[in-house]
C-alpha cells in the first residue's frame, strides 16, 4: 500500500496527486503491458475512495495518457506519455522545458517602466491598450543558452511590491498588482524575431510564433500581457488532440 500522505500537495487535490504518481510509474515502465491495475486495486493500493481514483484517471484521459478500452480496462498511451514539451498540459514554462530531460536555469529581471524605442518595445506600445507600462523580463537557461523569453507587462501603479524574491509568475503577479492569478489565455502570433531577441538566441531575422498571454485575475480583470519568444534550437512545442 503506498503511503498515499507523501503525496499530498497543499496546492494540488489528492487526485491530481495520484494522477502524477501513476504518470511517473507509467514513465518507470512500472505496469506490465501498459495495463493499468483495476479500479479496486488503485483504491487499495492509495488507500483512497473509488471517486478520488476515478477523477484521477479521468485527468489522465482528458490529457491523452490512458485510453479506456470498455470491458478490458485503462490502457497507457505511450505515444502521448513520451511526447516532451506539451504546451497544452503546462503554461509553467520552466516546466516544459523540464520535460524534455532539460536543468533550467531561471534568471528573473526587476519591474521597472517600460522604456527604450527598439522594434520590440514599439510593438508593445502599439499593441498593449495600458499605459504607461511597467516591465519585467524573465529568461530560462538551458546549457548557457536562453531557451525561452518572456516579457511581462503591467499597469503602472505606486504599490508595487518587490519581487526579487518570488517563488514564480503567481508571485509576481500578486507582488506587483496586489491580485490574484485565476486564468490565462493564450495566441500564437507569426512574427519576425526582433534584433534583440535573435542577438540573445543568436539567430539571424526568421520568422517565429509567438506566444501571446492575457492573465486575469479572479474578479476578470486583466492583470498581465505577456509575450513569450522560443529558442526554436532548443524548444520544440508539442499538442495533443484527444479524440475519443
Amino acid at each position: 500500500m503506498s503511503d498515499v500522505r507523501q503525496l499530498r500537495d497543499k496546492q494540488r487535490p489528492l487526485s491530481v496527486a495520484i494522477r502524477n504518481d501513476i504518470l511517473q510509474k507509467a514513465k518507470d515502465n512500472a505496469y506490465i503491458g501498459g495495463k493499468l491495475p483495476s479500479e479496486e486495486e488503485l483504491c487499495a493500493y492509495y488507500n483512497v475512495s473509488r471517486a478520488t481514483i476515478r477523477e484521477a484517471l479521468t485527468i489522465l484521459h482528458r490529457e491523452g495518457f490512458i485510453s479506456k478500452r470498455h470491458g478490458t480496462g485503462n490502457f497507457l498511451n505511450y505515444s502521448a506519455i513520451n511526447a516532451t514539451m506539451r504546451f497544452d498540459l503546462e503554461i509553467v514554462l520552466p516546466q516544459i522545458l523540464e520535460q524534455a530531460g532539460h536543468k533550467v536555469f531561471t534568471k528573473r529581471g526587476p519591474v521597472q517602466m517600460l522604456n527604450g524605442t527598439d522594434d520590440l518595445r514599439s510593438f508593445i506600445k502599439e499593441t498593449n491598450t495600458a499605459s504607461p507600462l511597467l516591465e519585467q523580463v524573465t529568461k530560462h537557461i538551458v546549457n548557457d543558452v536562453a531557451a525561452i523569453i518572456t516579457y511581462n507587462y503591467f499597469t503602472y501603479h505606486n504599490n508595487v511590491q518587490p519581487c526579487d524574491t518570488c517563488a514564480d509568475f503567481m508571485d509576481m503577479v500578486s507582488a506587483v498588482t496586489g491580485k490574484t492569478l485565476s486564468h490565462t489565455i493564450q495566441a500564437f502570433i507569426p512574427m519576425i524575431v526582433p534584433a534583440e531577441i535573435a542577438d540573445v538566441f543568436g539567430l539571424g531575422e526568421i520568422p517565429v510564433v509567438m506566444w501571446h498571454q492575457k492573465h486575469y485575475s479572479l474578479d476578470d480583470d486583466l492583470v498581465c500581457e505577456s509575450y513569450v519568444f522560443f529558442n526554436p534550437s532548443v524548444v520544440l512545442l508539442h499538442s495533443l488532440t484527444r479524440w475519443m
